[in-house]
């Protein structure tokens, strides 16, 4: 088995990761290569060469020399990548393409492909995705798509039918508690740093509650960074900047609580499950896929937005029972069965291909 795995054109695979897309498609790649399953990664140039990487051409340094804004080389650049990345693929003799671009091109050209051509969304359905599933069209192909939940497979029924749910999934050898003392007084924030990813809640919360801070992740937004994280000086919130895994997985391991405050429909959210396979209990708002992760043995969900719940809520949550968390994640987030689920679906679509080819 020969498997093509497409990524997106806007950061390379490699650590430190830009965010869960990556990890993920990473994490996939170094498994499948380990269970000497043939792959080659299309990715962005710079990405970890033992993933098997073929570099996504750009043509940048010909727009820079045409009259176009700088929003319209972006899309042709792209428009191009992915063009191209699909012609070498054709002629690559492979059995099957999983496609993670989040691009609308592969998702208009899949349908049609010579050979199984597998979408896995880690997003909502954006215009421009939404775009291309509506130019696909209703009719049957070679194309096929999963989600990473079952919540954001509900926000794509009036475009995709027939599709999978395979979760996300995490090392847990890795990601694990550790023998040291937790510190009760700490709690632990980490993500990019926007506006929908709101860590100023997690900050606000932690300061109710008079608990020590550790915000960390990469700067997606520097206007919001500026004003709600760069500015603050109060003694309790500490910010780390982008962090390795193993520095992340240090500070959630001492963790009593691990706060998740993103205020849009979460995809999925890795923090959630990578912070219960190192026994930190969540507390996050009920919304997104946090709704399918945690329960009441593992973490709390708040209802509503409010930063007063969630501040009253972590007295409650660092009592809950550290085991209980990390066996969540264990029996339904680990990456060997994210893998193993995923390969189960090449087998299937390769063989539905080959009886279709056959009648």
């Amino acid at each position: 088995m020969k498997i093509a795995l497409l990524g997106h054109s806007k950061h390379p695979l490699k650590e430190p990761f830009a965010g869960g897309l990556e990890m993920i498609l990473y994490a996939l790649a170094e498994n499948l290569l380990q269970r000497n399953i043939s792959v080659d990664v299309y990715a962005l140039e710079g990405s970890d060469p033992k993933l098997n990487v073929k570099a996504l051409k750009s043509i940048e340094p010909v727009l820079e020399k045409k009259p176009f804004q700088s929003s319209e080389k972006e899309f042709l650049n792209e428009h191009f990548t992915y063009s191209e990345a699909l012609r070498k693929i054709k002629e690559g003799n492979y059995d099957l393409v999983h496609n993670h671009s989040m691009h609308y091109l592969p998702l208009t050209e899949g349908k049609n492909f010579p050979i199984p051509f597998l979408t896995t969304f880690h997003v909502p359905p954006f215009p421009l995705i939404q775009l291309g599933l509506e130019l696909r069209g209703k009719q049957p192909g070679n194309d096929y798509f999963s989600f990473v939940s079952n919540n954001l497979s509900k926000q794509f029924e009036d475009l995709v039918e027939e599709h999978s749910v395979i979760y996300n999934g995490i090392s847990t050898e890795f990601w694990k508690p550790t023998t040291q003392k937790i510190e009760t007084n700490l709690v632990m924030w980490y993500g990019r740093i926007c506006k929908e990813k709101a860590p100023h809640l997690a900050i606000e919360a932690a300061i109710k509650a008079n608990k020590k801070i550790i915000v960390a992740g990469p700067i997606s937004n520097t206007t919001y960074y500026q004003k709600y994280i760069e500015s603050l000086t109060h003694p309790n919130v500490i910010y780390k900047g982008h962090l390795t895994q193993v520095e992340i997985r240090n500070y959630l391991q001492i963790s009593s609580v691990c706060l998740f405050t993103s205020v849009w429909e979460e995809p999925f959210g890795l923090t959630l499950v990578e912070a219960l396979a190192c026994g930190t209990p969540v507390i996050a708002w009920k919304k997104g896929a946090a709704t399918e992760i945690l329960d009441d043995t593992c973490g709390i969900l708040i209802p509503d937005v409010c930063t007063n719940s969630m501040a009253a809520a972590i007295s409650v949550a660092q009592n809950l029972n550290r085991n209980k968390c990390r066996e969540k994640a264990v029996q339904f987030f680990s990456i060997d069965n994210m893998v193993t689920n995923y390969i189960r679906l090449y087998q299937h679509l390769i063989k539905h291909h080959q009886i279709k080819i056959m009648s």
